[in-house]
């Protein structure tokens, strides 16, 4: 029993011996006998030593002119690294190529320089959604661009081809008003005649007499029959029709008048004249003082109450065929307008007498009116006729006349006593009657 009890005491101190020379071994491959557990966790039986260190070596600042690391983004598949320096006096970054490294300094920083392969930018296929409104295009507003050298015409001239310019621009202010008034399917006869009433209708006569030139008439908008013809002519330059200025007087004051040729004939045009004054200005309040009376006429027309101060320009139109085809067109146009005023309630109680034959139908039309106001019991009663010229002798004629009947009707209309007033004015195309229908005081 002794013998096999050493045996056993023998073999376990043996044991014991190989168990301490293994592990004796195994912790000089282990820096400083640290041993890791199998699964990789906290290391175990560490040496205190060791643990000072680590803990050093994690206090321990950072040098100066090292580079603390401030994000790392990614981008598809790149993904780059974003440093920032400490604000410090430290020596500038040297980028190196790791490799080609010499023996690293503590405050250098050493980055893969290697370009990143480019990326083609994607096309924009997404449609924008649809709760953003859109911006609306900027309506475009014309202005006038500064004219630095020669402006060429609507025909290939400067304004120095016109004595009666001063610059580039008013030529070029010029040939807009034409581009807005002409279109190029229009005849010549009445390309000049929208000039003609252009210039009327937007230049008021100069009492003053200081706006005698083109420049001045853009500064003012107004003119003298000096600065009518001026301006006359280069418009009809700019259309190519020939045009001359002629001096001399009118109803024995001095004036200034335009001839044009047409067909190789010389025809008159005096815009300032067709230009009327009317209570101080010439412009009513529906620009109808508009005349054609000094329109393309005849030199036997012209010589009428004008008087030249040099010979006429030869030969010279005997035919009024272009002035009456003038005005025949503006009658026209006229009665389109007036017809749109009354039809719109512009006018109201509005009607048109365009010849004799028509006298009757609208004395008819206005019987109509008077006797709904006098059944609604409406006084005063006002209501508008408008007599294209031609109707009869005299506009004063016709609204007298048309006053008698009126009253002798409104009368009976009312069944007491009235107060019929109108008045009249006459005008080269047509004239106005404004007519009121009143109680009489009388009746009372």
């Amino acid at each position: 029993m002794r013998s096999i009890f050493r045996k056993i005491l023998f073999i376990f101190a043996l044991s014991i011996m190989i168990i301490l020379l293994s592990m004796l071994f195994g912790c000089s491959g282990n820096n400083g006998g640290e041993l890791v557990s199998p699964s990789g966790g906290t290391p175990q039986n560490a040496s205190e030593t060791d643990t000072q260190k680590h803990t050093a070596a994690a206090a321990t600042p950072e040098p100066a002119g090292s580079v603390t690391p401030e994000k790392t983004t990614a981008t598809g598949d790149d993904i780059s690294s974003h440093v920032t320096p400490s604000p410090s006096s430290a020596p500038s970054e040297t980028l190196r190529t790791p490799g080609n490294t010499p023996t690293q300094d503590p405050n250098e920083i050493f980055l893969d320089d290697t370009p990143t392969p480019e990326r083609p930018t994607p096309e924009i296929t997404a449609v924008p959604a649809t709760d953003v409104p859109a911006t609306p295009t900027p309506r475009v507003t014309p202005t006038m661009e500064p004219i630095t050298g020669d402006y060429y015409g609507l025909t290939g001239k400067t304004y120095s081809d016109y004595p009666y310019l001063n610059s580039a621009e008013e030529l070029w202010r010029i040939d807009n008003i034409i581009k807005s008034l002409i279109t190029e399917d229009m005849d010549r006869n009445e390309k000049i005649r929208l000039i003609h009433e252009w210039m009327v209708r937007n230049i008021a006569f100069d009492q003053t007499q200081r706006s005698r030139h083109v420049n001045q008439i853009f500064a003012t908008g107004r003119a003298t029959s000096q600065g009518y013809s001026e301006m006359f002519t280069v418009f009809m330059g700019e259309i190519d029709v020939r045009c001359k200025l002629i001096s001399g007087t009118a109803r024995t004051e001095n004036q200034t008048w335009n001839a044009v040729n047409i067909d190789g004939e010389w025809y008159y045009v005096d815009v300032t004249m067709d230009d009327p004054l009317v209570g101080g200005h010439s412009d009513y309040p529906d620009g109808s003082n508009l005349r054609y009376t000094y329109f393309l006429v005849t030199e036997a027309a012209i010589s009428a109450d004008h008087t030249a101060s040099d010979e006429l320009p030869s030969p010279s139109a005997t035919s009024g065929r272009y002035h009456e085809e003038a005005v025949n067109k503006a009658k026209n146009e006229l009665l389109t307008k007036l017809a749109a005023m009354i039809e719109s309630g512009e006018v109201e109680n509005g009607f048109i007498i365009d010849g004799p034959e028509d006298i009757d139908n609208a004395f008819a039309g206005i019987c109509d009116a008077v006797s709904e106001a006098a059944k609604n019991g409406e006084a005063p009663f006002r209501f508008t006729v408008y007599a294209i010229s031609g109707t009869s002798e005299s506009i004063k004629e016709l609204s007298t006349d048309l006053l008698r009947r009126i009253s002798d009707f409104a009368a009976e209309a009312y069944r007491q006593k009235v107060n019929c007033t109108m008045r009249s004015q006459e005008q080269e195309l047509f004239g106005t009657m404004i007519c009121e229908i009143n109680i009489s005081e009388l009746s009372a």
